[in-house]
């Protein structure tokens, strides 16, 4: 059994007799939904300057880590040293991904994460339009536009989204004002004291700040 936040996406094997095939699923309120059935991967072997390469191996090449599945090869993005070094090339050579530069200029992916630098965020496929200076925790989403109504209240809810299957990853949570606590969702919230509650809602109405979504985590000066 595995557990699959609200709101998020999961992907769940379907078991008609052949391998490989999935489904990608909504993770609701009322439990999982709007299934969508995917092309069924082939597990076929890979194949690199003539020698094959089994379905869900890794190996490396260069200074990179591969991995083959479903006949296609996806690799890590470091930036190789070159064979033959000079000083100059030693010293244009960084390691990190698409040679970007050690430089710690922090921005925030429109996907909640926050990247060292404009560089490594654009080598991990994100656009200049995704991308925001300064961390994601120093942005506050609720400052901006947001869809709340005005008889809601805007919570900063940050989280990093991994599938790009949504087409957008909000950061907050619209939290009605008027509702009963006990029709509001489930799901246990910890505020800035340490202390948990029963929903979102309940924190809110004891005029609590949330802290992060889930149990309090147990202090280490305890």
């Amino acid at each position: 059994h595995f557990i699959v936040p609200e709101d998020s996406y999961a992907r769940i094997p379907t078991f008609n007799g052949q391998k490989g095939c999935v489904k990608i699923c909504l993770c609701t309120k009322k439990g999982i939904e709007k299934c969508q059935q995917v092309p069924c991967s082939q597990m076929q072997s890979c194949w690199l300057v003539g020698k094959p390469i089994d379905h869900g191996s890794t190996f490396e090449m260069d200074c990179n880590t591969c991995n083959c599945f479903a006949g296609e090869i996806t690799c890590t993005k470091k930036h190789c040293e070159p064979t033959t070094v000079n000083a100059v090339s030693r010293y244009r050579h960084t390691g990190l991904p698409c040679n970007c530069a050690p430089h710690h200029v922090p921005v925030c992916g429109s996907n909640g994460n926050t990247y060292p630098n404009s560089c490594l965020a654009k080598c991990a496929g994100l656009s200049d339009v995704d991308l925001k200076f300064g961390t994601c925790w120093s942005d506050d989403p609720c400052a901006g536009d947001h869809t709340c109504r005005s008889d809601e209240r805007c919570v900063p809810t940050r989280q990093v989204c991994l599938s790009m299957l949504k087409k957008s990853c909000v950061q907050y949570k619209c939290v009605s004002e008027k509702t009963s606590c006990e029709d509001a969702a489930k799901g246990v919230v910890c505020d800035t004291d340490d202390v948990e509650h029963l929903n979102l809602c309940h924190l809110l109405r004891s005029g609590k700040t949330l802290a992060y979504n889930g149990p309090c985590l147990v202090s280490l000066q305890q």
